[in-house]
């Protein structure tokens, strides 16, 4: 996923916050940007990469919250929160894997458990 154009990551990233916005409702923000990717290892430990980022805060679950909540899905999500909000990093996911994702994450912020 390292060589991924952000310009090819952009529009998934744009498709899953709609998706997980129309679902969410009321209380949830979604919004789409950049940040950077720490892919630096070895020789290269801070080295960045931009990447498009899907951003979520609700107030229902408090950022730590939601994070545990992707953590203990069907599918783990690890995601970071920057802001006060929970960063989903588009270079992390697999083509084909974006539904999914969204589906998770919608859960992940509606539900109440």
């Amino acid at each position: 996923m390292i060589s991924c154009k952000v310009d090819e990551l952009e529009p998934r990233a744009e498709q899953v916050a709609a998706d997980i916005a129309e679902a969410a409702g009321e209380g949830v923000m979604v919004e789409t940007g950049r940040a950077e990717s720490q892919v630096g290892g070895g020789s290269l430990p801070t080295a960045g990469l931009a990447t498009p980022v899907v951003r979520l805060a609700s107030t229902r679950h408090s950022p730590d919250e939601i994070t545990a909540r992707l953590r203990r899905g069907k599918i783990p999500i690890i995601a970071r929160i920057a802001d006060d909000k929970v960063i989903i990093d588009l270079r992390t996911v697999r083509p084909g894997e974006d539904e999914a994702l969204a589906q998770q994450i919608i859960v992940a912020l509606v539900g109440s458990g």
